[in-house]
C-alpha cells in the first residue's frame, strides 16, 4: 500500500525530535496520508515522499487497545532509562510497584487512547525520540491509522521509520 508525506523539507530518514514542529493534533511521529491531493498541499514549494506501507503493529486512536501489562512493561523499561516514574512518586520511599501503578492509573484513567497515553509519556518524558523508539523496540508498536475528519483521508501515525520505504521523492513547486 502506497502512503503520501508533504513537506518543505527533503529528507531521507526521520528524526523523531522533529516530530512536535507542525502539531501533534493526531499524536505524536510522523505524519502520511493515503490521500496524495492532501500530501501535496502540504508539499506545495518543497516534496512529497511516496512510501509503501510495512506497518505491522497499531496502537489505537480510538480507544485503549494497549494493555495495563504492556504499559508497565514500557514504563518499567523507559524509567531505567530517564527516571521516568519520578513524575509519580519517589521509587525509593514508596517502592516500585506502588509508584507504577500510580503511573497507569493517572495515564489510564485520565486519556481515552493508546496515542493520547504515549503523547502524555513523551510529554512527562520530555524528550520524543527516546521514549517512542523504546516503545516500538519494547512492545513492537509501529504506527497508528486514524480516520481523519477533514479531508477524506486516512492520516498514518507513524512511529518507527522501518514501517515505511521510500519509493519516491517529486520536487513539487
Amino acid at each position: 500500500m502506497k502512503i503520501y508525506r508533504g513537506s518543505k523539507n527533503c529528507f531521507k530518514k526521520f528524526n523523531l525530535e522533529r516530530a512536535r514542529e507542525h502539531g501533534t493534533r493526531e499524536g505524536v511521529g510522523f505524519y502520511c496520508t493515503d490521500n496524495k491531493s492532501i500530501a501535496y498541499r502540504y508539499g506545495s514549494n518543497g516534496y512529497v515522499m511516496t512510501y509503501e506501507f510495512k506497518g505491522k503493529k497499531a496502537i489505537s486512536s480510538k480507544k485503549q487497545t494497549v494493555s495495563r501489562k504492556e504499559w508497565a512493561k514500557y514504563i518499567l523499561a523507559l524509567d531505567k532509562e530517564d527516571e521516568f516514574l519520578s513524575n509519580y512518586g519517589d521509587i525509593h520511599w514508596e517502592g516500585v510497584d506502588s509508584v507504577l501503578n500510580t503511573a497507569l492509573d493517572n495515564l489510564l484513567e485520565d486519556m481515552d487512547d493508546d496515542v493520547e497515553i504515549l503523547g502524555g509519556i513523551c510529554n512527562a518524558s520530555g524528550s520524543l525520540s527516546s521514549p517512542i523508539e523504546l516503545f516500538c523496540k519494547t512492545l513492537g508498536y509501529d504506527h497508528a491509522i486514524i480516520d481523519a475528519d477533514w479531508g477524506n483521508q486516512k492520516i498514518y501515525l507513524v512511529l518507527n521509520s522501518k514501517a515505511l520505504k521510500l519509493i519516491e521523492t517529486e520536487k513539487v513547486v
